[in-house]
Parts: C-alpha cells; structure tokens; sequence
C-alpha cells in the first residue's frame, strides 16, 4: 500500500497509519510504536503492552494435545490474549503446565471452564537470530549426546531437551518472526526454516527411542549426518550463498545412496531400521539446506 508524506510544522514529515492495521491491534492516540530502520525501509511494531489483539476460542471437550495446539497456534500468531471457554470442567494445573510451556504466557484469571492467558513477552526482531542459533547450539549437543552415549542414552534426556527446550525456543522465534513479518518477503522462508530445524530435532528423538529399544550398533552414516548438520549450522552464521549451496549439492548426493544399485550396497552394510531414520535425516536437512539457500540469495 502507499501513504503520502505530509509535512507538519516547519520540518517534521509524517505519513497515516492504515485504518484496517489501527482497528486491529486497537491503535490510540499516545501510543508508542516501535520504528526499526532496515535498509532503505522502516519497519513499525507495537510496543508489548499496546498489543491487545485478542483471540477468542471455545473448546467442546478437553484435550490436552488440542489445547496445547489452539494455544500454541494463538501464540505464534501474535495475539496478546486468549480466552479459552471450556463446557466441562477443565483440569487446571494441565493448563498451567501447557501455559509454562511458552515463553511470556502467563495464566491471569481461571475458573473451571474459562481461562483467560496473557503474553507478556516483548516483540523485538533483533532476538530473532539469537533465537535460531540457540536451536542449532540445543540440536548440536543433543546430537553429540547420542553419539557419544550411543549403547546407554537417557531418553528422557532427549525427550526433555526437545519438548522443553527446543519446542520452546521454536515457539518463541516464531511468534517473533510473525509479529515482526521479519526480513518482509524472506518471512515466510525463516518461519519454514525454523519449523524444518525443529523437525529435525523430532527425528533425533525417534532415532534415539529407535536405538534404546533396538539395542543398534553404533553407526557411522550417522556420523555423517552430523557432520552435514554442523555444515549447515556453518552456513547459517555466515550466510554465504556458495557455502550454502555447497552443502545443499552434497545432500543431494547422499540421497542418491537411496536409488537403485547404490541402496542395495547401503542395505549390504547398515541395519534397514538404521537407513530408514538415516534417510529421514537427510530429507529433513535437504529441506532445510534448501531454505536456507532461500535466505542466503
């Protein structure tokens, strides 16, 4: 959309903020509003505590994994406030633990069948980054973890490291990355990319449940794979096309192992159970390669 620069005073510029944005977010006069310079752009978020959109839902019947997910939605989105109306009694202390589950959410009134959930987490971009190589540093440990622990792995260790911690931070970055519209037109291909990068966190989590209950041995293609991960952890902090680009050429020829003659001498010296969750890594991180590639044109 355009706005005209009118000139107020003997030097002050100013343009009309859209009608349709003000009523949304509830704009009043006095209000501040964050201005971050980007380039040869500006970009304007509200101030946490002017961001009242509210988001009303009402749940015919309790379940945890469906509340967690209408909250997390609601959360990601941007939304200042969620009510959510129950018409059965609702297990609170479940409530507080999916509540606790995100950062800046807190339960500020409660009854047995509505609950009202505030956010008091500050929107600013410039955690962002901070936000996807805290992802990357929690994934690269939980990594190096299974490798290191491989015949006695803590799998509530891994289990706790990406539901509590990694799904945390992934929410988080999110919210962020929405609220902010983030790098404008690259939005969208940081929100995939954050989704994919915990994606492949999910994976390690099977494949460690995989090895406890399998008693596997150690493999050395899982080796391989983190060492591409650590690749393209690389490739994000520089941001380099070629670097990038790289990395995404070589999965594409880790994943020619899986056609042909070539899996047929994978199978002859890997468990089928040890290909399966290598070849699922390998897709996940072509996609994230992929994205990244995205970000780094």
């Amino acid at each position: 959309m355009k706005r005209k620069v009118n000139k107020v005073g003997t030097g002050t510029l100013t343009i009309s903020l859209p009608k349709k944005w003000v009523d949304e977010h509830n704009v009043k006069q006095g209000d501040e509003i964050e201005v971050v310079e980007e380039g040869n752009g500006i970009l304007l978020s509200l101030n946490s505590k002017n961001r009242k959109r509210l988001k009303k839902v009402k749940l015919e019947e309790y379940s945890f994994s469906l509340t967690r997910t209408t909250i997390a939605s609601a959360y990601k989105a941007g939304y200042g406030e969620i009510i959510l109306t129950f018409k059965e009694k609702t297990p609170i202390q479940d409530i507080n633990n999916i509540v606790n589950s995100f950062t800046g959410l807190e339960i500020i009134s409660q009854n047995d069948k509505e609950i009202t959930i505030r956010s008091f987490l500050f929107v600013d971009q410039s955690q962002i980054d901070n936000l996807i190589v805290k992802m990357f540093q929690v994934v690269k440990v939980l990594f190096a973890n299974i490798l290191n622990e491989w015949n006695k792995i803590s799998y509530d260790y891994v289990y706790s490291t990406v539901k509590g911690n990694i799904i945390k931070t992934r929410d988080h970055c999110l919210r962020m990355i929405h609220s902010t519209k983030y790098k404008e037109d690259l939005s969208y291909d940081y929100y995939d990319f954050v989704t994919t990068l915990e994606k492949f966190s999910g994976e390690l989590l099977y494949f460690s449940d995989y090895i406890i209950n399998e008693k596997e041995k150690k493999s050395s293609i899982i080796k391989e794979i983190s060492i591409v991960f650590e690749e393209i952890y690389f490739a994000y902090l520089k941001k380099d096309f070629k670097v990038t680009n790289a990395v995404y050429n070589k999965l594409k020829i880790l994943e020619k192992q899986f056609l042909g003659a070539n899996l047929d001498k994978l199978i002859a010296k890997e468990n089928a159970g040890i290909i399966t969750h290598y070849y699922h890594m390998v897709w996940i991180l072509r996609q994230l390669a992929s994205r990244l590639v995205s970000l780094s044109c």
